[in-house]
């Protein structure tokens, strides 16, 4: 095993800057399944294709060998060219390779894998892979040079047989023992009816990825995106929990969350939608207002102040959290997708139920802590309420300063 990570590092990683560009720490692979003309486009990092040769080698000083790589050696380092003359001469032979490291499932059953085209591109010119025109469009285009593996990305188009409603791809190769630094990202296109649901999956693709077009799925996938997102984002649950230490009962509180419920509700589904300004400041800007906006409510909470924030404000504050949550969600969902409006209400409904039980958490934890004495729960809003005020305050800072890289 430490000798395929020596060897991995050797093939991603270039000698030096003026011979090629510096590989990134992770590696990208795209899965557009087309349903109805039943075709998989894959979009993959060059070195991604060529594990088995990897692993083949019996040591560091030994080159890599493929029909599909020029190797030379440079000061006693290898360095390693994407051959695409040999594939321009077999298309066919390299088209098999690619589509031999991954299984396609429908119905619980193999499917067979025909290629179709191959296209070669180098990273930092990449056309288009967004949809089904796009993905055809790039097997048009490939380049004229024999770039570093490290630089290469490959498309592929396959012919699929029979689909039914669930499909399942994953990756054929033995399962490798990566370092930390080194990530591989993979993201699925799944098109049908002009409209696409979109996800995204690290790691190496051993356990089978499953698309299924069916509502259960799609609603039980976005509620729990919802609700890893609020539990997943540190300014928002610091937000939630300065709202439970500024309310003084439990009916303000109710009220409380009722109003930033409103508020993040209106935003989350303006802003996936588009209805926000596009301007590359907005976003630091959101985020920076979010950690005002936790200030805020600590605020509150420390000063103690009977009543705590009313529904007004907190729907107010909630506006700006809408935005924030409309960002992750842009990732996972696209604007196209065929059930779009079930989606959004399923991510929001995680986003509730991440909120809720964070005030279930916290509530409780102030109801024992009058267990320990009659000034504790006191004692607990306070510290609370300060490390949350410190780490906004970072925050703030830090997102101001980035508001004013990007004007």
């Amino acid at each position: 095993m430490r000798r395929f990570l020596l060897i991995l590092f050797a093939l991603l990683l270039p000698v030096t800057a003026a011979m090629a560009h510096f590989a990134t720490n992770s590696q990208h692979r795209v899965f557009l399944l087309d349903r109805e003309e039943e075709r998989l486009f894959i979009r993959i990092a060059a070195p991604l294709i060529f594990a088995e040769e990897l692993a083949a080698r019996s040591g560091p000083d030994e080159p890599i060998e493929s029909d599909f790589i020029d190797a030379s050696r440079i000061n006693g380092q290898w360095i390693y060219r994407l051959d695409t003359g040999a594939i321009a001469a077999r298309p066919d032979v390299f088209m098999n390779k690619i589509a031999d490291g991954y299984e396609v499932f429908s119905g619980g059953k193999a499917v067979d894998l025909t290629p179709q085209a191959v296209a070669v591109h180098l990273k930092q010119d990449l056309p288009p892979f967004a949809d089904i025109g796009d993905a055809e469009a790039a097997l048009e285009q490939t380049t004229g040079i024999a770039p570093y593996v490290a630089d290469a990305m490959v498309d592929i188009s396959i012919a699929l047989g029979p689909l039914s409603q669930t499909v399942a791809i994953r990756n054929r190769l033995p399962e490798i023992d990566l370092p930390a630094e080194i990530s591989i990202d993979n993201h699925f296109l799944d098109w049908k009816g002009g409209g696409v649901e979109m996800r995204d999956v690290s790691g190496q693709l051993t356990d089978p990825v499953i698309l299924e077009r069916s509502l259960p799925e799609t609603i039980g996938r976005y509620v729990v995106e919802g609700v890893k997102h609020i539990l997943e984002g540190p300014d928002h649950v610091l937000f939630v929990i300065c709202l439970v230490l500024a309310s003084a009962s439990l009916s303000r509180l109710i009220w409380t969350v009722s109003g930033f419920t409103i508020g993040h509700t209106v935003t989350l589904i303006a802003g996936f939608l588009g209805f926000a300004p596009s301007a590359s400041w907005f976003i630091p800007a959101v985020e920076a207002a979010i950690a005002a906006s936790i200030i805020y409510a600590g605020a509150v909470a420390l000063l103690g102040r009977a009543q705590g924030p009313g529904l007004v404000v907190t729907a107010g504050l909630g506006l700006l959290h809408g935005f924030g949550f409309s960002f992750v969600l842009a990732d996972v969902l696209g604007r196209q997708s065929p059930d779009l409006i079930l989606s959004l209400l399923s991510f929001n409904i995680g986003v509730e139920i991440g909120q809720l039980a964070i005030v279930a958490v916290v509530f409780a934890l102030l109801g024992l802590s009058r267990n320990a004495g009659v000034h504790f729960p006191r004692a607990l809003r306070l510290a609370g309420a300060s490390i949350a005020i410190v780490i906004a305050a970072y925050w703030l800072i830090e997102r101001v300063q980035l508001i004013g890289k990007v004007i």
